[in-house]
């Protein structure tokens, strides 16, 4: 139940980032995650469960 907690904080952090949910637990945006919010994640013993990638490209494949 203490993780439940903690996933719905998440939830309702990225949710005021403007991130929408692309799937359950996949999350998409354009900002960039606050340091604030990646400490805040450490504190609670969450980060280590949680997988960021940055995307710098945006487009479709080319066909050659």
């Amino acid at each position: 139940e203490q993780e439940k907690r903690k996933r719905n904080w998440l939830r309702d952090i990225l949710a005021n980032l403007d991130f929408k949910m692309l799937q359950k637990s996949v999350w998409i945006g354009k900002n960039k995650i606050p340091s604030e919010l990646l400490n805040d994640m450490r504190k609670l013993e969450i980060l280590d469960h949680i997988r960021i990638f940055s995307v710098n490209r945006t487009g479709s494949i080319a066909k050659h």
